[in-house]
């Protein structure tokens, strides 16, 4: 029962991610992106059309992922944790 829940969380974390990255605007400006241990690190371009490395903190969390002058932001705030949780 556990490992069965357990997998369901990890599959809707999984989704989760996935829809607030791709769903992003910061896949315009940025690139060479990877995430490792919940965090996403890419190279953005700022307002000046240079380029630098940026990362954000659990990225699931966010509504939506945006580059904010090269630095990778929350557009629309965490997302609560209610809405993570699985429906039973």
């Amino acid at each position: 029962m556990k490992k069965n829940l357990l997998i369901m969380i990890i599959g809707l974390l999984s989704a989760q991610i996935t829809c607030a990255l791709n769903t992003s605007s910061y896949l315009e400006t940025c690139k060479k992106c990877y995430t490792h241990t919940h965090i996403l690190t890419c190279k953005c371009q700022n307002d000046h059309k240079k380029w630098h490395w940026s990362s954000l903190a659990r990225p699931e969390r966010c509504q939506k992922v945006v580059n904010e002058n090269g630095r990778l932001t929350c557009e629309k705030g965490p997302i609560s944790t209610h809405q993570l949780a699985p429906k039973q």
